[in-house]
């Protein structure tokens, strides 16, 4: 009996250290999802268009990319536009890719982009 414990002891100790990684490991895909930023429907060159955490999504990240050559993405997470866009539908996507080039580690983070409508007041 009194060796039981101690299995017992190891056994839960175990489980509590996977739970943990696995609380790590949902909190870093939870923050590499989706991004939505509102943003009018033209946007000028070299404009700022948004921020996004990347520190969040991927720590060690030394080599950012975009998906899309309109966009270009600072390290601080800061996304210009490159070019002028106007936003024919009212969405638009793109990737950014997040890699590590020392132990080749990616990462993506889903960048989307609604027009941001303004609301009309309606007379009464």
């Amino acid at each position: 009996m009194a060796s039981a414990r101690p299995a017992r002891s190891r056994s839960g100790a175990l489980c509590w250290q996977l739970l943990l990684t696995l609380s790590i490991l949902t909190f870093a895909c939870d923050a590499c999802k989706k991004v939505i930023l509102h943003v009018p429907s033209q946007l000028d060159a070299e404009k700022f268009v948004g921020r996004v955490n990347l520190k969040e999504c991927f720590q060690s990240a030394n080599l950012i990319h975009s998906s899309d050559p309109d966009f270009q993405i600072l390290e601080d997470g800061s996304i210009y536009a490159t070019n002028a866009i106007l936003l024919s539908s009212e969405e638009r996507s793109f990737t950014i890719l997040l890699y590590n080039t020392e132990n080749h580690e990616e990462r993506k983070l889903h960048v989307l982009l609604q027009h941001q409508t303004k609301k009309r007041h309606s007379k009464e």
